[in-house]
């Protein structure tokens, strides 16, 4: 009650400082957008642009009064920006907030920190966000916002340097992406994503018009860095999913691969591998172009460098006798990924 009467002091008083946000400018949506390299000519640094814009999304979630919505949405309260430049070790990231309810546009915070400072970096940063959005933040929440990993930040950044490499090149350099999770692996065995995308990376070129002993080889390769996986993780469940609907497709055998699929949904809906095994049954065995259709517009719409989605929606014209939009966004896609098309 006591804080109630003194929100509504402060709000007969027409206070403007942004310092809190009242009942009628309260922030409950909001989009992260990807952070923006202040040094273009900085190829080798790009890795931190998704890799601030997802790690701040997904420790923003647990505050209950927000919503995190995608970056191609425009109909939210407030958007988070920042520009980063590196220098030798050293990070130094510019992060602004802007209430658009407000119509106004502030600087949260400057900081630098070495690139192995990593983990520490994005929860300052989710914390100066956190506290702009709500004055009352809640130690339970803070717990919750700040991560603790005992992941080693070197496998991290090496991971997170693969996927860029992968949103880069796409299918056209498999050598390269799968070197990145590899190395990862080497550093941290205990870091678990490293394994699923090189499993993955394995896949990819098998689906796109190689011989089928080549994916044969290729999902042999799949299942070998599995079966590591599971030595070191023997409980998780994304590993027998990964591997249950690579079987799948190596032996014509759908119907385990969809109950596991679901599953695994049901647990992490918003995962993006798990996604894409959806959209791909949906096309390929399910022939359910417009659900597969509807998918791929929200993963996008999560994040648009993902090449395989983009590359699925022209699988799912082409199906759907759309030769000509097929063509269009194939000609789109050569556009950022020229190698990659050629690939396919």
């Amino acid at each position: 009650f006591s804080y109630a009467v003194w929100t509504v002091l402060i709000n007969r008083q027409g206070d403007d400082s942004g310092a809190s946000i009242d009942s009628h400018h309260a922030i409950r949506t909001l989009i992260v957008q990807p952070f923006v390299n202040a040094k273009e000519e900085d190829s080798d640094s790009q890795w931190l642009s998704k890799t601030l814009h997802q790690a701040l999304k997904h420790q923003l979630k647990p505050l209950d009064r927000l919503e995190i919505k995608p970056a191609g949405y425009v109909d939210v309260d407030a958007t988070v920006k920042g520009t980063f430049v590196r220098e030798g070790e050293q990070l130094h990231v510019t992060v602004t907030l802007v209430n658009h309810t407000r119509q106004t546009e502030e600087t949260l915070g400057n900081y630098t920190k070495a690139a192995i400072d990593i983990f520490q970096l994005q929860n300052d940063i989710a914390i100066s966000i956190a506290e702009q959005i709500s004055s009352n933040l809640s130690e339970e929440e803070r717990a919750l916002i700040e991560r603790e990993d005992d992941i080693n930040p070197e496998a991290y950044i090496t991971y997170r340097k693969g996927i860029d490499a992968l949103d880069v090149s796409g299918f056209a350099n498999a050598d390269e992406v799968i070197s990145y999770f590899q190395r990862a692996i080497q550093i941290d065995s205990r870091f678990l994503p490293p394994y699923l995308q090189q499993a993955w990376a394995h896949w990819w070129p098998t689906i796109y018009g190689t011989e089928s002993t080549t994916a044969i080889q290729a999902f042999e390769k799949s299942f070998t860095v599995l079966d590591a996986a599971e030595a070191v993780f023997p409980d998780e469940p994304i590993i027998a999913t990964t591997r249950t609907f690579f079987r799948a497709i190596v032996d014509f055998d759908f119907l385990p691969a969809k109950e596991a699929l679901d599953g695994a949904l049901l647990e992490a809906p918003d995962d993006p591998d798990l996604n894409f095994m959806k959209v791909w049954y949906s096309i390929f065995v399910e022939a359910r172009y417009l659900d597969a259709m509807l998918l791929i517009d929200r993963m996008i719409l999560e994040d648009s460098d993902r090449i395989a989605f983009h590359d699925a929606r022209a699988e799912a014209f082409s199906f759907m006798g759309r030769e000509s939009e097929a063509m269009m966004l194939n000609a789109s896609i050569a556009a950022g990924h020229a190698l990659s098309l050629i690939h396919i």
